[in-house]
């Protein structure tokens, strides 16, 4: 079986060798480090931001509040958010704090759709420039894009509301809560949410890599801090790792370790064999085991973390430039402890070819509106297109990593619907798993996704359409029936559709 370090190490090194700047790994058996590891341009007492990890901090903080009946999972998140106002979608249910958490709450990526157009992260301020308080920089409040539970759409001011809500019940700054009620009792001594001149003086230089070499990338910090404000040291990190993959154990008090096994379960769960949500934490199976984990990023960086309880195993790891090299170190980190084959091996399953199985071809895209589907349209162009020929299927998008396709084969012999392939995002290899139903498609693609099949003729890709047209009507009728179809695409996104159903059902 694989060691689980030498592999790390070999996965990182290849990173360093390819172009990342800086890398730093680290991970924890049983309670204590077993490794830890800097590359490159970072050292191993340097601060690196661990971006959206911070959620996990966030969901901590708001379990402790469960624990002392201060507040509910169920409860709507309107309940106890005083600040500003956090509004539901029109003719939907108030979001809950377990929807908020599990990411189904029915809110977007943007505070204002107008942000779509912005070149520049909505949330993120100069150094050097004052960071408005949250209430103020939510001084409009909170929509709803969606009826809650609809499905999964990651949404980073939803959650950073929660951090919000926490200063609210508490009458603590949400980052002396944290450090007084999580960092501190962990041991965490490095770390802070708040950008302090020890923070300052280790911070990692950042990077952007071009094919001339590493760009330094410019200071900026997060406004909405309990999404991803924390900055941290590995060692800290492999702290936090102790005790998440010992299940509370490695520290008594933050806490019981009966309501952090409940955040680990699958809240949010399409299918066992697909990634799934916690509470906070993503939840995946790999092995037979359960794996615990969170992803982050910030201009200059991307971390990685995930735990293995019932190994009591946790692995993180960061690098100085966004590139998935801390994924690829901690997805082969667990796959080695368990046993599992890496993604390229995986991928070639050798099953032959299910009856029926083109009839999985056409056009997929998501449906839950403009704002929440923002990341597909702006990393994908909004769709996925399956095609089907003698070898299997072939998932494509109009950009991303999908773009020159990806090739899906079968992944259970069991089940015809259940298809596999290898992807490749940011550097890194990864494990594509599609789910088919009667409507259209659940799966890890690799973000956890949920699609819909649509007609060809609403495809994103309306230049065929259009060509179609122009051979029917002439270049006149086929500049009047793309407008229109425009119009109608325009429609759909808006979510405006969406709300007119909502509203008769």
């Amino acid at each position: 079986m694989p060691d689980p370090v030498l592999t790390a190490a070999t996965v990182a090194q290849a990173a360093i060798d390819r172009g990342v700047p800086g890398l730093v790994v680290g991970m924890v058996q049983d309670g204590t480090s077993t490794f830890v590891e800097a590359y490159g341009t970072v050292d191993r007492d340097a601060v690196v931001r661990v971006g959206s990890i911070t959620k996990l901090f966030t969901a901590i903080a708001v379990a402790q509040l469960v624990e002392s009946e201060r507040i509910g999972w169920d409860d709507p998140v309107v309940r106890h958010l005083r600040s500003y106002g956090f509004k539901r979608a029109r003719g939907a249910p108030d979001a809950t704090i377990r929807q908020v958490l599990t990411h189904t709450g029915g809110f977007g990526e943007f505070r204002r759709l107008r942000e779509w157009r912005w070149k520049t992260i909505p949330f993120a301020v100069d150094d050097g420039s004052p960071i408005p308080p949250m209430r103020e920089f939510y001084a409009d409040g909170l929509r709803g894009s969606t009826a809650p539970g609809r499905g999964y759409a990651y949404a980073n001011h939803a959650f950073a509301s929660l951090g919000q809500m926490v200063e609210d019940v508490t009458g603590e700054p949400y980052a002396e809560y944290v450090r007084s009620h999580i960092l501190r009792p962990l041991g965490m001594t490095s770390s802070d949410i708040d950008f302090t001149d020890e923070i300052r003086a280790r911070l990692a230089q950042g990077y952007h890599v071009t094919k001339d070499g590493p760009v330094e990338v410019p200071l900026q910090h997060i406004t909405i801090a309990p999404a991803g404000a924390l900055y941290s040291t590995v060692d800290d990190m492999l702290r936090f790792a102790a005790w998440v993959s010992t299940t509370g154990a490695s520290c008594a008090g933050v806490l019981a370790p009966s309501t952090l096994a409940h955040m680990f379960e699958r809240h949010f769960e399409p299918d066992l064999r697909l990634p799934g949500q916690g509470l906070g934490f993503a939840r995946d199976d790999v092995g037979g085991e359960a794996v615990v984990a969170h992803d982050g990023g910030f201009p200059g960086f991307v971390a990685s973390f995930a735990a293995v309880p019932g190994r009591r195993f946790g692995v993180f790891a960061c690098s100085t430039a966004i590139d998935l090299a801390p994924r690829a170190v901690v997805d082969r980190s667990v796959e080695a402890l368990v046993g599992v084959a890496e993604p390229s091996v995986r991928a070639k399953t050798n099953l032959p070819l299910p009856a029926g199985y083109r009839r999985f071809a056409g056009v997929y895209a998501p449906t839950l509106g403009l704002s929440a589907d923002a990341r597909w349209w702006m990393e994908y162009g909004g769709e996925f297109r399956v095609s089907a020929d003698d070898e299997g299927l072939l998932l494509s998008s109009p950009r991303g990593p999908h773009a020159e396709g990806t090739r899906l084969l079968p992944g259970d012999a069991a089940d015809p619907n259940f298809w596999v392939g290898l992807g490749k995002r940011l550097g890194s290899e990864q494990m594509i798993r599609i789910r088919f139903d009667g409507r259209g498609f659940d799966g890890g693609i690799p973000q956890t996704a949920r699609m819909r099949k649509r007609s060809a003729m609403r495809s994103v890709r309306f230049y065929k359409p259009a060509a179609k047209a122009a051979a029917v009507l002439g270049p006149a009728g086929a500049l009047s029936a793309t407008a229109a179809l425009l119009r109608r695409r325009v429609r759909a996104r808006s979510g405006r559709t969406a709300r007119r159903s909502l509203r008769r059902r």
